[in-house]
């Protein structure tokens, strides 16, 4: 097991509805091409990561999750 220690920090979560590459990566485009540049924010210190909730198992691929990244203001 490995534990990750996460600062307290503002952070900006993002829907991801569908589990699969594909709408992964289209909402890391939005992301970084359309959200952020026209966001009154810039990319905070640390990592991104995919936040799943409530998840019992990986096997059924309907349950969404959040992306999550750190944000400051400009």
């Amino acid at each position: 097991m490995v534990a990750h220690v996460f600062p307290e920090q503002q952070v900006a979560m993002f829907k991801v509805a569908i589990i699969d590459k594909e709408t992964v990566l289209k909402t890391i485009d939005y992301i970084y091409g359309y959200w952020l540049p026209n966001s009154p924010y810039t990319r905070g210190i640390g990592s991104d990561y995919e936040l799943f909730e409530e998840v019992n198992g990986f096997i059924d691929l309907s349950y969404g999750s959040h992306y999550v990244l750190p944000i400051v203001l400009k």
